[in-house]
């Protein structure tokens, strides 16, 4: 007799368990299908790298004078 006056609250325990964890999948994907999309960012080469030459017509490498 004690289990099945066990059996109730424990089922009732994991019911609310289930119905907590479905809220917060709604919630997510709620609030991902709401919030607006973060613009991309331009990828920009390393600093380490050294710009490249301007070429001439006949694709020699033109010296920069400064």
């Amino acid at each position: 007799m004690e289990v099945r006056k066990l059996l109730f609250p424990i089922a009732l325990a994991i019911v609310w368990v289930v119905m907590a964890a479905m809220a917060m999948v709604d919630f997510a994907s709620f609030t991902a299908t709401t919030q607006p999309r973060r613009p991309s960012v331009a990828r920009v080469a390393p600093a380490s790298q050294a710009p490249a030459l301007p070429q001439g017509r006949n694709g020699a490498r033109l010296a920069l004078r400064n």
